[in-house]
């Protein structure tokens, strides 16, 4: 398919989005756990079970105040839409947080990942599709 060639817009875009993921992977010890005891202690997943949406992966990363490890962010939540189209989530269980989308990702050069959003008053996020989106509080 003629179509799908790649170019050096799409190889650039690429790049750039794949150094923004190691700049978010950096930009906390949250998503760098190093042993099974602190990946129990400060990772959750969500959808799941009978009800869950496919395609759709949602996990929280918390600092636990009794083992903390990021002194910058209590909270990480990550959603990955593997879907072709938006989705949205809500995690009701989650606590009354200011979450909003990563400052790496709020200025991506990804325009899709910057439209995705968090409703505080519904606990309800929203993730364009084929997008992973990371929300901090």
């Amino acid at each position: 398919n003629p179509g799908l060639r790649i170019g050096p817009a799409e190889i650039a875009f690429t790049a750039q989005h794949f150094e923004e993921m190691l700049r978010l992977r950096q930009s906390s010890r949250l998503f760098r756990l190093r042993t099974a005891q602190e990946t129990l202690q400060h990772l959750e997943f969500h959808n799941s079970g009978p009800g869950q949406i496919p395609g759709l992966i949602v996990m929280s990363l918390r600092d636990d105040s009794s083992a903390p490890v990021d002194p910058q962010y209590d909270w990480i939540i990550t959603l990955f839409n593997a879907r072709p189209d938006p989705v949205s989530f809500t995690l009701h269980e989650l606590p009354d947080l200011p979450l909003r989308l990563h400052p790496i990702q709020a200025a991506s050069t990804d325009e899709r990942l910057r439209q995705a959003s968090f409703e505080a008053s519904s606990k309800t996020f929203t993730v364009p599709g084929r997008t992973t989106a990371v929300f901090v509080a």
